[in-house]
């Protein structure tokens, strides 16, 4: 398909808004969580989850063995 205006800019664009929300998750880590995709679909996809279980779904800190 066709690229849409964000799509469109160039590399140093991208690079500039990566840079800011890697500042803003290393400010605030629980409301930011970074997950580095240059792993396998599979990995990425198992912190994903466990990162929508912790940060998520169990934001008191009860595990699932717990609730």
């Amino acid at each position: 398909g066709e690229l849409d205006r964000i799509e469109s800019e160039q590399l140093s664009f991208h690079e500039k808004i990566q840079q800011g929300f890697l500042l803003l998750a290393k400010e605030d880590p629980f409301r930011i969580y970074t997950i580095d995709a240059t792993r396998s679909v599979e990995d990425v996809f198992k912190e994903a989850m466990r990162a929508i279980e912790e940060l998520i779904l169990l934001p008191n800190g009860v595990s699932k063995e717990q609730s």
